[in-house]
């Protein structure tokens, strides 16, 4: 069964056949070369993006996630357990839609079935114009990407196109962003939204938990005249199918997959 997902509600649990599968919804480089003083102190948000990513990509290295997940006998059992009942295999949605996510076997509700990894982090951030004169909000929303390789990656396919683009800190989730520090709830300073991407060609250097972004959404408009009723129909047939959420998991910024 190919695991699909739109909105977070709670349906029953799903069984593994050859054509259904898990379905979701839908630079700078972070290294410490390329981050200069002047550009820390000049954006404040850099250093905790980069700190993030840098802690996520000790997490899904193939070279290093032993000793993370060795730190914890209840981490071990869930990557255990996700390894033996998921595969990541073609989409039967059809060659547009490349690889997606299998059950093995039944999964009940509320089962953890993959962690979502991070190449790229950013944030949405609008403020007034300096000069208090024009009319033209400042847009300050940028992404920060996790190495050299991944910065050309996302340079030649820009965060606003990608299928793996998700939100994973926003007031609904109501967990503490990498950014939070930066704002004063007293004060109503509301934290940006915290949005992940990946870089597909990292694929193999993942470790084996780490298959939330192969998950596909449960409709496509791929061929589909864009319009009001096309947009709503694709709604319904997603919401239809899908059969997982994606949910903060641990610190900021995990997402992990939980069926539905």
């Amino acid at each position: 069964m190919m695991l699909t997902l739109l909105l977070p509600t709670i349906a029953a649990a799903f069984a593994p056949s050859n054509h259904c599968c898990f379905r979701t919804s839908t630079s700078v480089s972070s290294s410490s070369e390329d981050l200069t003083a002047v550009t820390i102190q000049s954006n404040p948000f850099l250093p905790l993006l980069s700190e993030g990513l840098r802690k996520t990509s000790i997490a899904t290295n193939k070279a290093t996630s032993d000793q993370i997940f060795a730190s914890s006998p209840s981490l071990q059992r869930m990557r255990q357990q996700v390894k033996q009942l998921t595969k990541v295999g073609q989409s039967s949605l059809g060659e547009h839609a490349g690889k997606g996510l299998f059950a093995t076997k039944n999964i009940k509700a509320g089962t953890i079935v993959g962690l979502y990894p991070a190449h790229a982090l950013g944030y949405e951030l609008v403020a007034p114009p300096a000069d208090g004169e024009s009319d033209e909000m400042q847009d300050l929303s940028m992404f920060i990407a996790g190495s050299n390789e991944d910065e050309l990656y996302f340079q030649a396919n820009p965060h606003g196109n990608s299928p793996y683009l998700h939100a994973t800190d926003q007031p609904l989730f109501q967990r503490q962003s990498l950014l939070s520090s930066l704002f004063d709830e007293s004060k109503d300073e509301m934290t940006p939204p915290l949005y992940l991407d990946v870089n597909p060609n990292r694929n193999d250097e993942l470790d084996g938990i780490w298959t939330s972004h192969f998950i596909n959404d449960g409709a496509s408009l791929l061929n589909a005249k864009i319009n009001g009723d096309s947009i709503e129909q694709y709604y319904v047939q997603s919401s239809k199918a899908k059969n997982c959420c994606h949910f903060p998991f641990g610190p900021s910024p995990i997402l992990a997959t939980i069926t539905t």
